[in-house]
């Protein structure tokens, strides 16, 4: 009976030392990958897309310098019978200057300086645009199962040419609204590691903007003519947009942006002038909604240093709104 049980617990422990060493080899290959993909791992740097701005703010004493150069071609613009219509095309070259500061914790400022070159059919003209000061005010801070969000509030001034145009340039002398404008708005971004050796940012925001009225004379950014004297009020304009961010490796990062633009009724009192034969001047445009693609490449220097590349293009567009294609290039640097 003796040898019976000495025996049963010799099986027994042999049995459970084959099923241990099992668990051990098991675990230890497992510690293994786990070891290789953390090789493998790295804090991701994002520069951002292009449209879609982050829910962070900068810190207190943060200085950044952003820079971008647009070169976009307006060829068409699409008909209440869902076509486009071909327009000789309109060539802008935009340089753009921002330049941020973090004043506080959970509040930053920044000041966006704009030119714009316009051709078209010959003529060309070129001429600041409007300036606008952000303040961006932090809500959350983004921690592992929380994003990062914050409140956008901005004011436009009308430091832009926008009235007054000469005849033969008509077409290219806008480079501003004459309006007020006010935006607010939401901006979250969250960076997840579901995919351990190459994470990706999520990024969304959407504002509203306001604009004063304009008082307008001559020839327009919004129309006119000949005579034309009066008051525009410029609809509002509801803006969204949704950025994704992918690190193929911490330096290089593809990023895309999906954005949406609706503009609301723009309407005119007053004298709208003349143009050709007498014919009263078109002032003012009806509602209108835009749908958008901006792919990029990101090549990060470091967390300071970033060069963002890619297009923009429409890809939807409602009566009335035109079809672009663009080409950017930034810079951001940060100390």
């Amino acid at each position: 009976m003796i040898k019976k049980i000495i025996l049963a617990i010799i099986l027994s422990l042999s049995l459970f030392s084959d099923e241990t060493l099992q668990q051990i080899k098991t675990d230890l290959d497992q510690a293994e990958k786990d070891y290789n993909i953390s090789k493998k791992m790295f804090n991701p740097w994002y520069g951002g897309p292009l449209i879609t701005a982050s829910g962070n703010v900068m810190p207190p004493k943060y200085v950044n310098i952003y820079s971008l150069l647009t070169v976009a071609d307006t060829y068409s613009v699409n008909t209440a019978q869902r076509k486009r219509e071909s327009i000789p095309n309109v060539i802008n070259v935009s340089p753009l200057l921002d330049i941020g500061v973090g004043i506080v914790n959970r509040l930053d400022t920044h000041v966006t300086f704009l030119g714009l070159y316009t051709q078209q059919s010959g003529q060309h003209y070129f001429n600041i645009g409007d300036t606008t000061l952000n303040f961006d005010v932090g809500l959350l801070y983004e921690k592992v199962y929380t994003p990062a969000l914050k409140l956008i509030l901005a004011e436009t001034f009308p430091t832009g040419n926008y009235e007054n145009f000469e005849t033969d340039k008509a077409y290219v002398s806008s480079t501003g609204s004459g309006s007020y404008a006010t935006k607010f708005g939401l901006a979250t971004s969250k960076v997840v590691w579901w995919w351990l050796t190459h994470p990706m940012q999520f990024r969304y925001t959407f504002n509203f903007q306001f604009f004063s009225d304009v008082n307008v004379k001559g020839i327009n950014s919004y129309g006119g003519g000949l005579g034309t004297d009066g008051t525009v009020s410029p609809g509002f304009i509801f803006a969204t947009s949704l950025g994704y961010e992918f690190s193929v490796t911490q330096k290089f990062v593809l990023a895309l942006d999906v954005a949406y633009e609706y503009h609301d009724d723009t309407t005119f009192i007053g004298n709208p002038g003349i143009i050709a034969l007498g014919v009263p001047a078109p002032i003012g445009s009806s509602s209108r909604s835009t749908i958008s693609l901006a792919p990029a490449l990101e090549y990060v220097f470091n967390p300071s240093s970033v060069v963002v590349g890619g297009v923009w293009f429409s890809v939807y567009g409602t009566s009335g709104t035109p079809n672009f294609i663009a080409g950017f290039l930034s810079y951001s640097y940060g100390f």
